[in-house]
């Protein structure tokens, strides 16, 4: 090889790697993806769903919470969600609850520190918003965001909370099984995206774990772990009917 070609060799081994480099990290966000959307779609075509969850946040104030949750839903757009929430550090504040519940035709919301409220007309499309909630980030989402008004046709949760930018994040043992850890983010009419880290089973493709940080870190972050995850369970007529 004369010595004019030698360089045009490093050149173009240098171009081959890049590409290759470039095709890997493509396919394997393309199986991140793959991962999040067979959870997805668990979530999102289940009769019904039911997600006990624990873990902490902190939404802003520098104050950081442990909190419990349930989420309940099912056909007919039934919801109930209840969130207990307790502060970390030892001061005056006892703690705070929220509740809310739909039972398909009209839906109520219960919080500590608001005043009560009166049941009003259910958004149609309330389980699709909370579901797709969930499966991007949380459904503690819904006590921050307004739902469309009563009567909306129609909900697009891609363009509403689109999701991307995934890849893997490694892999980590969890009750006796490995568990693969993938990253992405979504938007959620923020200035700025949210980045999510997700430990899904990819036999199940049941979520476990979850972390939520904003780009604009004063926001704060949520931190949860799934105890119970079930689809396709039978509930009883009494958990959305409407109470205070």
């Amino acid at each position: 090889m004369s010595q004019r070609a030698k360089p045009l060799a490093v050149i173009a081994l240098v171009a081959m790697s890049l590409l290759l480099t470039a095709a890997t990290a493509r396919a394997q966000e393309n199986e991140a993806e793959k991962l999040y959307r067979a959870m997805a779609k668990k979530v999102q075509d289940a009769k019904s769903l039911r997600v006990i969850s624990e873990g902490e946040a902190d939404f802003g104030s520098g104050n950081l919470s442990i909190f419990k949750g349930s989420a309940q839903l099912s056909k007919g757009n039934k919801v109930r969600i209840e969130f207990d929430f307790k502060p970390r550090a030892k001061d005056k504040d006892k703690g705070s609850n929220f509740l809310l519940i739909c039972n398909g035709r009209q839906a109520i919301t219960v919080e500590t520190h608001a005043p009560p409220s009166k049941a009003g007309p259910a958004d149609p499309t309330m389980r699709q918003i909370l579901t797709s909630m969930f499966v991007r980030g949380s459904f503690m989402l819904s006590l921050f965001i307004g739902y469309p008004a009563p009567g909306a046709a129609s909900f697009d949760a891609e363009k509403e909370f689109p999701a991307a930018d995934f890849k893997f994040a490694g892999k980590e043992r969890l009750w006796g099984r490995e568990i693969q850890i993938i990253e992405y983010t979504f938007g959620f009419g923020l200035p700025k995206k949210i980045k999510v880290k997700l430990w899904i089973d990819p036999k199940t493709s049941f979520p476990l774990k979850r972390e939520l940080r904003p780009e604009d870190r004063r926001i704060g972050f949520l931190r949860e772990t799934y105890t119970g995850f079930a689809v396709d369970v039978e509930f009883g007529a009494k958990v959305f009917e409407l109470s205070r």
